[in-house]
């Protein structure tokens, strides 16, 4: 059996974790110094939200269609402190995808 990281287990310090979560909400963000951004909250069985960012073009990569309401395992992410003031719910951290980034459904 597969073993994942939990959402409230993510930290700066370490970047190989392995999470399985639900796409509870997406979305499209422009902004000024980087473009577009599919922007998803990610909920883990365990109930904790986190939002991650995909940049423009990232998510065709991936090979998979990113859809609310399923589950996928993701990996090979970074994983930065929230910036955005406030956030938009309770999370110290964001997940930010990258050329590495693996996504698959479950």
């Amino acid at each position: 059996m597969a073993v994942f990281n939990l959402l409230s287990e993510l930290h700066t310090k370490k970047s190989d974790f392995r999470i399985c979560a639900k796409v509870v909400r997406r979305w499209t963000n422009e902004t000024e110094w980087f473009g577009h951004f599919l922007e998803i909250i990610l909920r883990d069985e365990m109930g904790t939200m986190i939002q991650a960012s995909v940049p423009n073009g990232l998510a065709e990569r991936l090979n998979v269609e990113i859809k609310e309401g399923d589950s996928y395992v993701i990996e090979k992410f970074n994983v930065s402190p929230v910036e955005k003031n406030p956030p938009l719910f309770d999370q110290k951290y964001h997940i930010f995808f990258s050329t590495h980034t693996v996504m698959r459904s479950v």
